[in-house]
């Protein structure tokens, strides 16, 4: 792989950046059938970028994963909008999409920081073994002292909040994400994530919540256990768990 497609690379993903920061700079509504357009083509160009990154062995060093899973929601969102007309495109749906794209902008700079570094950087080591669980939510650390513990959101801040069976607080995390599924105290806690341990495993179940919660980017159905270093995902939030 040459440095001129390194660079290439590079000036494509900035360009992508200047075009999501055009758009997420304009107040409501900025977002119409023309707005449309112009994101099926950052889209395309994202893709094309990835598969560039592939096609010269560059993902054997520098770890796409991120901007490759954002791609996979974008296309989503683009298929959502397909079933809009401009008069139909609401407040809620224009926020959603514009907190999206500032997540991706954010994943792109990462990338382009590992590329310039030519990826000779190791990945992170894997999370330390720990003997009771441990939530790490963006660097902060909540160990879990209980059996059984329930995520969900605050309305009134839309908190993300760490209960336990019974609805007692344990942790108030201080992150806001309004995609986490609000906190129903008196609803046998549907719509919400219960994380328990059974058997000598820790396990996670999606209660119905509105937005699903996924382990490893794999959206859960059923119960499912939980090991050492998985990612959770509830909302726009990013949960590791960390256990022996």
């Amino acid at each position: 792989m040459s440095a001129s497609t390194n660079r290439y690379i590079i000036l494509n993903l900035s360009n992508i950046i200047s075009v999501i920061s055009i758009r997420v700079s304009r107040p409501f509504p900025w977002l119409t059938i023309d707005t449309y357009r112009n994101l099926r083509e950052v889209w395309n160009r994202l893709r094309i970028c990835l598969n560039d990154i592939e096609e010269n062995r560059l993902n054997e060093r520098v770890s796409f994963g991120t901007v490759k899973d954002d791609l996979d929601k974008m296309e989503k969102i683009l298929k959502e909008l397909e079933e809009y007309d401009e008069e139909e495109l609401n407040e809620e749906f224009a926020i959603e999409i514009k907190k999206f794209l500032e997540i991706l902008s954010d994943d792109i700079r990462i990338l382009i920081e590992n590329l310039r570094e030519g990826g000779i950087n190791p990945p992170p080591p894997p999370p330390p073994i720990r003997s009771i669980p441990v939530l790490r939510i963006n660097s902060k650390e909540y160990p879990i002292k209980t059996n059984s513990i329930i995520l969900g959101r605050r309305e009134e801040d839309n908190h993300l909040l760490i209960l336990n069976k019974d609805g007692r607080l344990i942790y108030d995390t201080g992150v806001a994400d309004p995609y986490i599924s609000r906190y129903k105290p008196r609803e046998d806690r549907m719509g919400n994530t219960h994380i328990y341990y059974n058997n000598g495993r820790w396990c996670i179940v999606d209660l119905k919540s509105t937005n699903g919660t996924k382990v490893n980017n794999i959206d859960i159905l059923h119960p499912t256990e939980l090991k050492n270093g998985d990612i959770i995902e509830i909302g726009y939030t990013k949960i590791t768990f960390i256990y022996s």
